[in-house]
């Protein structure tokens, strides 16, 4: 047997060994690490085993950090007082501990920014590397090939806006402004002001970390309500250096320049029954798949002899119920079922519109709703649904007039084409 103090000599090389390991390794006992500096501590968490992890540091303020490693790290912190030279050396003391620990667990780590907001909107930015020892010195003056910016919107008025850049620093950056939620309702509020707000603050941020950037281009999720995107292209915002970084709009035309509009399933022929550009239809691109899925199954009704190699499928529609639990009953069929007929080389396309639609509806309808019991009013989702078949009635007479004319034939081909643009 093993004497007592080589047993505590073997735990002991067991426990080094398991040190050396990172927190995310899946070999290490213990997925947490705690550094501490002169009674000061920073703890780092792993969230998962492909290197996602969570660094925290301070008590009185605090400084956070979740993400991944990489060159260069970004610690952020708000502190209720205005900005004092002498409280700088308290920050010090609490950014000791979690510069250790990057630079234990973070084998590639070179630059940490330091973001310290201070009461009245003052701001110190500053930097430690390994070519000051991991000193903290004023500004962000060295930059890395490798860091992040993530920007988002205050939650009020219900606006989940953001973007997010993760990469090189560059002269010239394309940035997508997102929704962070997709429904209607949450559509709706958002306007410009919301997405300059986004993208005013992303300049701000990406310009102190790269000082060569001269130009970034901000793409819009879609348009708000009054305004539309010339050419069909995705509505733009341009920041530049050379103009003090003001933004401007690229592309984007109020609705009352506009020379088209779709309203209805029937606009759409309106385009498609001539051989035109409808480069200006991608704006209509949700509407546009549940026109499809509702003309393609009423044109393989009504139009048969037209289509090539076809299959005919049958269409169960069910109602499910819940219980007070929110448990399901067994779901319950509602009418016949619904027999169409696609043609083979547009039914993977159908299904996946189909797919589409089904959750854009289900996210109008439960805009409906809400809106309609925030005002008292009547209708909800029933609106939504008495419109689609309204305007499934309205195409199937459509079709019905038109369906043996070769011009029509011309029509259906070219939006099975556009359809191929969006699939």
């Amino acid at each position: 047997m093993k004497s007592k103090k080589a047993q505590m000599k073997a735990e002991a090389e067991l426990q080094r060994k398991d040190d050396s390991l990172k927190i995310w390794d899946p070999n290490r006992r213990e997925h947490w690490k705690t550094y501490d500096v002169h009674g000061f501590q920073s703890t780092f968490t792993a969230i998962n085993r492909d290197g996602l992890f969570n660094a925290i540091a301070g008590w009185e303020y605090v400084f956070r950090f979740r993400g991944e490693c990489a060159e260069q790290i970004l610690l952020e912190t708000s502190i209720f007082s205005v900005f004092d030279e002498t409280l700088m050396a308290s920050v010090d003391s609490v950014l000791a501990p979690i510069v250790k620990g990057f630079v234990d667990q973070c084998d590639q780590v070179k630059i940490i920014r330091v973001k310290i907001q201070f009461k009245n909107n003052e701001v110190y930015r500053g930097t430690l590397s390994k070519k000051t020892a991991w000193s903290l010195v004023p500004n962000w003056e060295e930059e890395s090939d490798d860091f992040k910016v993530d920007i988002t919107t205050p939650n009020y008025l219900h606006n989940y806006l953001g973007a997010t850049y993760k990469g090189k620093c560059e002269d010239n950056i394309y940035v997508l402004i997102l929704l962070r939620n997709q429904s209607d309702i949450w559509r709706q509020n958002a306007s410009f002001s919301n997405m300059e707000e986004v993208a005013n603050a992303f300049v701000e941020e990406y310009s102190a970390q790269c000082g060569k950037v001269n130009q970034i281009n901000f793409i819009l999720p879609y348009a708000p309500a009054g305004y539309y995107c010339e050419g069909g292209t995705k509505c733009s915002m341009v920041a530049r250096k050379e103009d003090g970084w003001q933004l401007t709009f690229a592309n984007t035309k109020t609705v009352g320049s506009r020379t088209y509009l779709v309203k209805n399933y029937l606009d759409f022929f309106d385009y498609f029954s001539k051989d035109v550009n409808t480069n200006a239809l991608m704006e209509y691109s949700d509407y546009f798949k549940v026109f499809y899925e509702d003309f393609i199954e009423v044109y393989g009704d009504i139009c048969k002899e037209n289509l090539g190699p076809y299959t005919t499928f049958e269409i169960q529609t069910v109602s499910t119920k819940y219980d007070l639990n929110g448990v399901p009953y067994p779901p319950e069929k509602v009418g016949p079922p619904q027999v169409v007929n696609i043609e083979n080389q547009n039914i993977a396309r159908y299904r996946k519109f189909g797919g589409q639609n089904n959750q854009l509806q289900m996210e109008k309808m439960l805009s409906a709703e809400v809106q309609s019991r925030q005002s008292n009013s009547t209708g909800g989702y029933l609106n939504v649904i008495s419109r689609r078949l309204s305007e499934r009635n309205s195409l199937t007479n459509y079709v019905i007039a038109q369906c043996g004319s070769q011009s029509f034939k011309d029509a259906y081909d070219r939006i099975n084409l556009f359809a191929k643009r969006l699939d």
